[in-house]
């Protein structure tokens, strides 16, 4: 969708980190040498920097600030997670 220009796809070094780390060795290793390259050719203004990562928004888990944060440098946005409970989502809607 995000190809189709439905969407703008943001995420920062650290949320691709994230990922990346949770992935079992052999598909981590796929990712790295086939996916990454071409997500970075067709969505080369995605990653999202200038943020700090420790930003506290609301109460959000501490684990995950740096997913709020690098959505707060980007406001209004929607932060799209399975995540749910580690989020504040009250706090979120206040960015936008």
């Amino acid at each position: 969708m995000a190809q189709n220009d439905l969407f703008d796809a943001k995420w920062s070094a650290m949320i691709e980190d994230e990922w990346l780390r949770n992935m079992e060795p052999r598909t981590r290793e796929r990712i790295e040498s086939r996916t990454l390259p071409l997500i970075r050719t067709w969505f080369s203004d995605a990653l999202v920097g200038g943020f700090d990562p420790a930003r506290e928004v609301g109460a959000t888990d501490a684990k995950d600030r740096h997913v709020t944060s690098a959505a707060a440098a980007i406001a209004p946005c929607v932060l799209v997670t399975e995540n749910l409970r580690h989020f504040d989502a009250k706090a979120l809607e206040s960015l936008g």
